[in-house]
């Protein structure tokens, strides 16, 4: 209930999104942590809560992250340049 976590592997790179209701959202790219923030409420869902540019294996990629809270739950999405990669779509 506290802890939320959505995966995907997007052009051979993988990433990992965990959110903690008391940490925060955390950003892995091939198990490395990437981005990090701790807000406790993400009410724009159509702004990203957070984001990041990485050097993916060909080029860089931009990292998205988009969440929506509730009063007890919370939505998440990744994409990847620009293209939906794991979570809800909203």
């Amino acid at each position: 209930m506290f802890t939320k976590k959505i995966e995907a592997t997007y052009q051979g790179e993988h990433f990992v999104v965990i959110n903690n209701w008391f940490s925060g959202i955390k950003v892995y790219h091939n198990g490395e942590l990437v981005a990090e923030k701790n807000v406790m409420v993400a009410r724009d869902k159509y702004v990203p809560y957070t984001s990041v540019t990485i050097d993916g294996k060909n080029d860089k990629m931009l990292v998205e992250v988009y969440a929506y809270s509730g009063l007890f739950s919370v939505q998440l999405q990744l994409k990847v340049n620009g293209d939906f990669a794991a979570g809800e779509k909203f």
